[in-house]
């Protein structure tokens, strides 16, 4: 996510004290269709778009569909379906009437991300919390250096002690490589950071991206919460904390930034893990990180910047989850904060990129950007702003979240609709990663 932890860092995470097969689905999940886009920016996107959705900003747009249509729209199956656990999409009927199922709680707890510290943490207790939330997913924290199969026990023991009620669990981690890498050990394979990756032709670094995710997926972990798309420009190079110093990006030029972002999330699904691109819009042109300090703005980035092209390669390559930062962009919407900003998700990420898939925040539990409003605001006012899974990597505030969004969609019939459609992207994303039991009545 946006800063380096190591032990309670947040979901945009940081350092850590750690032949060729099927290029993965070529149906990009989430995304309906393509518009226009300025000249210059088309040509950079031209090199790694492979669908027929907008691909980058100033793209022109009609009304978004509902996210029922959505639904159904994404439900195809892809000519790679089934390849190592990439699988075959529930029809989107089913999962509809799965939701319509649910208690106000139940869908609330789809809508929060819990924290599990690999060294303090124990599957016993984090089941049971997971289980008396209903909480949907989880972010593996802190490190561990077991190796696969180690890790694998621990992803297999939170599955079981969570028990399943049909809508399945969904594991999570940061592994971008480098300084930023949760997992280590026999049967991971080396994984240099993003900074390096940069430097890999787009083949290499597809075929190593297909490794990590085949790696990935054997320790259980659905999606891996990157990579990173943002692009510090050669000015803020000596001082941007959250992306720069620890060598988080692939470049400082978009136009190759782009088809890197797009090689990796390619790489990493044929390998049977999904993905989440972030930080959107972009933490490139900010200095402070997060994580650890208040009021981090963004004084550069337009609505329509070039800098945001290689959203828009992740998107067009099929990313999973796109995270929104916590960072406030002046230029904008100088009113909110990106992650609690209509503007940001609704305008620019669901409208202007087409993106109708899983919107993530980054971390709203320890992140020092956020701390000064209550934990269960802070998950309403991003549910609120159309966004989907709300991150605490923090446990403990798993229940004021999931709960002050059950409350408010018990007193509000629009909020509750926002509710029932996040949840409906949630499960319709589970039931494309085999963790959801959508059936047909």
């Amino acid at each position: 996510m946006a800063a380096a932890t190591v032990s309670t860092g947040s979901s945009s995470t940081g350092p850590s004290s750690t032949g060729p097969s099927s290029t993965g689905p070529s149906r990009p999940r989430g995304h309906v269709r393509r518009a226009l886009l300025p000249v210059g920016l088309a040509l950079a996107v031209g090199l790694t778009a492979c669908s027929g959705r907008p691909a980058g900003p100033g793209a022109t747009t009609g009304a978004a569909p509902s996210p029922d249509a959505t639904a159904s729209a994404t439900a195809s199956p892809s000519p790679s379906d089934g390849v190592l656990g990439v699988p075959s999409v529930v029809p989107a009927d089913s999962c509809r009437r799965a939701v319509d199922a649910m208690t106000p709680a139940e869908q609330a707890g789809q809508l929060v991300m819990v924290g599990y510290d690999l060294k303090g943490d124990t599957p016993g207790a984090g089941g049971k919390l997971i289980a008396s939330q209903h909480l949907g997913s989880v972010l593996l924290m802190n490190t561990s250096s077991g190796g696969v199969s180690a890790v694998r026990t621990v992803t297999d023991a939170l599955r079981t002690a969570a028990g399943s009620d049909g809508s399945g669990l969904l594991i999570t981690v940061d592994q971008e490589g480098g300084q930023v890498k949760r997992l280590s050990g026999p049967g991971f394979a080396s994984m240099p950071s993003a900074a390096d990756q940069g430097g890999m032709t787009t083949p290499a670094l597809t075929d190593s991206a297909r490794r990590w995710g085949r790696d990935l997926h054997g320790a259980g972990v659905d999606i891996d919460l990157a990579p990173v798309a943002d692009v510090v420009p050669p000015d803020l190079q000596a001082v941007n904390q959250p992306i720069a110093r620890y060598g988080r990006g692939f470049g400082a030029d978009p136009a190759a930034v782009g088809p890197h972002v797009a090689a990796f999330v390619s790489g990493l699904r044929s390998g049977g893990t999904g993905t989440a691109v972030k930080h959107f819009p972009g933490l490139g042109q900010v200095v402070g990180n997060t994580d650890f300090t208040t009021d981090v703005t963004d004084t550069r980035t337009t609505r329509h910047d070039p800098l945001l092209q290689p959203f828009a390669a992740g998107i067009d390559a099929g990313t999973d989850m796109v995270m929104v930062s916590t960072a406030r962009y002046t230029r904008i919407d100088a009113d909110h904060p990106a992650v609690w900003s209509s503007v940001v998700i609704e305008d620019m990420l669901r409208g202007d990129l087409g993106w109708h898939g899983v919107v993530v925040s980054d971390d709203l539990g320890v992140a020092k950007q956020v701390a000064s409003v209550p934990a269960g605001e802070r998950a309403v006012r991003f549910i609120g702003a159309g966004g989907d899974i709300a991150v605490t990597v923090d446990p403990a505030l798993a229940d004021d979240m999931a709960q002050a969004i059950a409350d408010r969609a018990g007193s509000d019939p629009a909020f509750a609709a926002k509710v029932r459609a996040s949840t409906l992207r949630v499960l319709d994303l589970k039931a494309e990663r085999q963790r959801a039991h959508c059936r047909p009545a």
